[in-house]
């Protein structure tokens, strides 16, 4: 899963890899792709897991895939370091419950 990698580049890189391009532009490509994977997700179990905002995952993924030299390295940080979690700890917690 590519949230479980974004965990990895944020863990091997620190709080400076905004700092490094070729950091950065993994853990955007680990972001798309993480949108993109929820993109094939089917609806119902998408809405089983309503505490992840999964309008925002698909949504970061079509900026970066499109807009990508206009992405905002702050949003970025927030969305790897803050949202990315959250959304592992949802979908693991769902798949926990429905194995």
């Amino acid at each position: 899963m590519s949230a479980d990698l974004i965990a990895d580049y944020l863990d091997e890189a620190g709080e400076d890899w905004d700092q490094e391009q070729h950091r950065v532009d993994a853990l955007a490509k680990r972001v798309e792709e993480t949108g993109d994977q929820a993109k094939r997700i089917r609806a119902e179990t998408l809405m089983a897991m309503p505490n992840v905002d999964w309008r925002g995952v698909m949504g970061i993924r079509d900026i970066l895939a499109h807009v990508y030299g206009e992405v905002d390295l702050a949003i970025l940080r927030e969305v790897a370091a803050e949202l990315v979690p959250q959304l592992r700890s949802e979908v693991d917690e769902f798949l926990r419950a429905n194995p």
